[in-house]
């Protein structure tokens, strides 16, 4: 059963899945080719956003749901409100 899985691309490794986000996020940083600027940027952008609310968590634990409540909690924290408003755009066709 599990070589069908691997044929098809469906199996994935259980030890991969007990990975920290923070672990698995610093050294994703450290092993790619990044501009000193993009590297900080996201050196900043896990320290200041990820680490504090899911960088203690399994890689396996991290689903949609906590996900969006990361993101409403990040959101909240910043000010923005819940719905933020749509940008419109309207364009006569004429110049």
């Amino acid at each position: 059963m599990r070589r069908a899985e691997l044929l098809r691309g469906d199996w994935t490794d259980p030890d991969l899945g007990r990975v920290r986000l923070d672990d698995y996020a610093t050294r994703w940083i450290a092993e790619h080719r990044l501009s000193p600027r993009t590297r900080d940027l996201y050196e900043g952008l896990n320290r200041l956003h990820l680490r504090p609310f899911l960088g203690q968590i399994e890689l396996s634990a991290i689903t949609p749901e906590r996900v969006r409540s990361w993101r409403a909690v990040l959101l909240a924290t910043m000010g923005v409100p819940k719905a933020p408003p749509q940008r419109r755009t309207g364009y006569s066709g004429r110049y």
